[in-house]
């Protein structure tokens, strides 16, 4: 049974990814709002799990961006969708999923597309489809990937 994955990258822009068996999966990218819109979309017609970055608030963060209001509260909406429809909710590291999923990577998935946040979702599906075992993960440490 193929598992169906939408993965988040949350922000004023906000990416979304979303895989449920087809390849390439869907990635793009919306204003915060349009986004749950479509994410909810998602998590009613069904998914096994939503994986989201995490927005770690520091000093550091406060100072660099306005976003982090918007990326908390985006994050809250689609944690009360998830516990809504009963599907499991995940945050994500950012410095893990880039470190784990770098461009070269989802080049070699098919997986890379146009804009920066639609990209970042689908490096957060590829590494939450990896932490639970429908990517093989010890084929993402390798350089040379061969297909997945």
């Amino acid at each position: 049974m193929t598992m169906r994955v939408l993965a988040v990258d949350p922000g004023v822009t906000t990416g979304l990814a979303h895989y449920d068996g087809t390849e390439p999966p869907r990635a793009e990218q919306h204003p915060a709002l349009d986004a749950l819109i479509v994410a909810a979309l998602i998590v009613r017609d069904g998914v096994d799990l939503v994986a989201s970055e995490a927005f770690v608030i520091s000093a550091g963060t406060l100072r660099k961006s306005r976003d982090g209001q918007t990326s908390i509260e985006v994050i809250g909406a689609l944690r009360w969708l998830c516990h809504e429809h009963g599907v499991r909710f995940e945050l994500q590291p950012a410095a893990e999923a880039l470190k784990l999923v770098t461009n070269d990577k989802l080049r070699a998935l098919g997986w890379w597309c146009q804009g920066d946040h639609a990209r970042d979702a689908s490096r957060h599906l590829a590494y939450a489809m990896a932490r639970h075992g429908a990517i093989d993960r010890a084929r993402l440490l390798t350089r040379n990937m061969g297909t997945i």
